[in-house]
Order: C-alpha cells, then structure tokens, then sequence
C-alpha cells in the first residue's frame, strides 16, 4: 500500500509488541500510561506522514480511520501471537493418542475431548506415560459404550433382526440359532425376505445344519401365520425371523419392516427382542442415517457384523454419541458355529486400543 515505506511501516508496528509488564507503583503507572498515550500519538503522526508522502490522495480523517483499523488488527494479531506461545505444548503420549485415535476413524471432536479431559486429568503428574495415557482412554470409552450383555437361553421367544442390505442379516440370525442349539433349545426360522435371489435357499441350507425348519412369508399375514405354526403345531423354543434388507433412505421401506415387526409382537412384548443389524465397515454418517430412520421402528438393541473386514473400529465408537441402544453382539466371519460375540465394555476398549486383541464373550446367560 506504501510502496518503497513498507519496510518503515513493519518496523513502527512491530513497537506495538509490548514486553509482560512488571509490578510498579502507582505513580510509575501513571508516568507509563502517559508515555503510552504520547507514543500512540506519535506513531499515528510518523504514520499519517508515511501516508502523505506515499503519494496517495486520502483526506488527514480517512488516513487516520485507516490507520487505526490497521493498528487495531496489528494488536488482535500480536495478541494472539503471544497467547499461542504461552500456551502449553501437548505432551508427546497425548499427542501419539490423538493421532491414533483418528487413524481408527474416531470422530476428531471425541479424540480431540477425550485427549483434553485425560491432559487435564494428568496435569500435575510430573512425566505423564503411555500408560496412564492409555488408561485414561480406556475408562473414557468404556463410559460411552453401552452394552446389553448375553441374553438369558429362556427370556426371548422371538427374535427379530432387521437392516439394511447387505450388512450380514442371515448369518447372524443363523449363528444365534447355532448358539440356541447348542443349548439343546429348538428352534425355527422364518423369512420375509423373498426379493434377494437366492435368500430363501440360504436361510434353509443354514437351518439344516441345526435341523430347524424354515417357513417363507410373503406379507405380514403370512408372518402372523407362519408364528401360529411355530408356536402351536411345531412348538419350538425360539422363533428367528429374518426381515428383507431395506433401504434406510427410504421412508416406505422402513414402514414395512415396521408392520411385519407389529405382526410379530407377541402378548408379552418383553418375549421379543429386536436386533438392528450395522455393518462396521460403514461409514458415520450412512449408520447416523440409518439409526435416525428405523427410529420408528421398536429397536430393543445393535448387532455390529464385519469387524475382520475393516482395520478400524472407530465406527463402533462412534455410534454411541448419537444412541443410546445397546450393543448385544459383533461379528467377524462367515462361520455359523462361531464368529459371534456378546463383548463386554472392557473387550471392545481393549480392541479399539489394540487392534491384534481377540475377540470374545460369551452368547447365552
């Protein structure tokens, strides 16, 4: 703006950077704020004089209104500049922490609180470690995790899982059916999902293996009397339904899922529990979506599958700063017999901050 000046102009500014002023007496107070008046009064001379003699045609009041809109900033600036330096540096475990964190695809904003509730947890430690790092973290996720634990092998009659495409719906389903018979329970499967070619046939070659019978049910009626024959001529156990995998950006696609579930409720609602079936390899903002829209649908709990199929589990995590259901099992692999787990907060913690941890808990109470 002041051409060959320029350099004169920096210099004037950077007088502005005051050094921490020490304690004085009053009266050197005063005798300073004088000083500090004259001063500001000089500088705006030596810089309405930079003005005229850059050539530029301004009136002596727009030469001072820029002036002080230039001086101003000048002082936001070096403010900021001084409370950046003071401020202290992040200790290098924290720091490691915070980048591990989001490398497992942990929201930036929980990383970066939790990083902040543990540096103010362990401010007056002298060293902090990787360990009392790693500790702190660890209670962190546990509070925010939720899970509901092993069902008991008697408490539910019918079980439902509903989701989107594709997430691992029919193995899941089948793996608690394996689960069930292990525990000399007799079970049988119904599905509604008559859209996937080939679903019916894949519900019924897994059913085999535990000598369940599947049922196929078209509309909400046929479900209801796909139950009846379960519940009075078949007389198992547990009844599994497996629900068509819709699409959760559909409003008429959950609606359905809903009136099948409505059709399935028995006369004691707590003999039914069902599963919202998430993929972990899905990214935060589909799953947020996906909650937000069965949100009319009665969800008692969360089924996450495909954990061998992603490095990162910090989706996982991430779905519980916007629900409170809880965790009932995660999944990782296509084995019926095994590849199901009921985790406990500390196994979850300890997967997420070590991603070689096993896997493990147990499925029935």
């Amino acid at each position: 703006m002041f051409g060959a000046k320029t350099w004169e102009l920096k210099a004037l500014l950077e007088e502005k950077k005051e050094k921490p002023e020490k304690q004085v007496s009053n009266k050197k107070k005063e005798s300073n704020k004088k000083t500090d008046e004259t001063n500001e009064d000089d500088k705006k001379s030596k810089l309405l004089k930079m003005l005229a003699e850059s050539g530029e045609e301004q009136s002596h009041k727009e030469n001072e209104q820029r002036i002080a809109k230039l001086m101003k900033s000048v002082d936001s600036l070096i403010e900021k500049i001084e409370l950046d330096a003071n401020k202290k540096a992040v200790p290098l475990p924290l720091e490691k922490m915070e980048t591990y964190l989001k490398e497992q695809e942990i929201d930036d904003r929980t990383a970066k609180l939790y990083v902040e509730k543990v540096s103010e947890k362990l401010k007056n430690n002298p060293t902090i470690e990787e360990e009392h790092v790693n500790e702190s973290i660890r209670s962190l996720i546990e509070n925010q995790i939720s899970v509901m634990g092993p069902i008991k092998t008697e408490d539910k009659k019918i079980i439902c899982v509903v989701g989107p495409t594709g997430v691992g719906k029919t193995s899941t389903l089948a793996k608690i059916g394996w689960e069930y018979t292990k525990k000399d329970r007799t079970i049988g499967f119904i599905t509604t999902d008559t859209f996937r070619s080939g679903a019916k046939e894949q519900l019924e070659q897994l059913a085999k293996k535990m000598d369940a019978e599947t049922m196929v049910a078209n509309s909400a009626k046929e479900l209801k009397e796909a139950i009846h024959y379960f519940q009075n001529v078949n007389k198992v156990d547990h009844i599994l339904i497996d629900t068509v995998g819709r699409n959760p950006l559909v409003d008429e696609s959950v609606s359905s899922v809903k009136e099948y579930l409505e059709t399935a409720k028995p006369k004691n609602e707590k003999e039914m529990l069902t599963c919202l079936v998430l993929s972990s390899t899905s990214k935060v903002r589909d799953l947020k979506e996906t909650l937000n829209r069965f949100k009319e649908v009665k969800i008692d709990s969360l089924i996450f599958t495909k954990l061998d199929e992603t490095l990162n589990i910090g989706s996982l995590l991430n779905v519980f700063n916007f629900t409170k259901l809880p965790l009932l099992y995660v999944t990782d692999g296509q084995d019926i017999t095994k590849n199901i787990y009921a985790p406990t907060k500390r196994m979850l913690s300890e997967k997420i901050l070590k991603k070689e941890a096993k896997l493990e808990g147990k499925i029935l109470a």
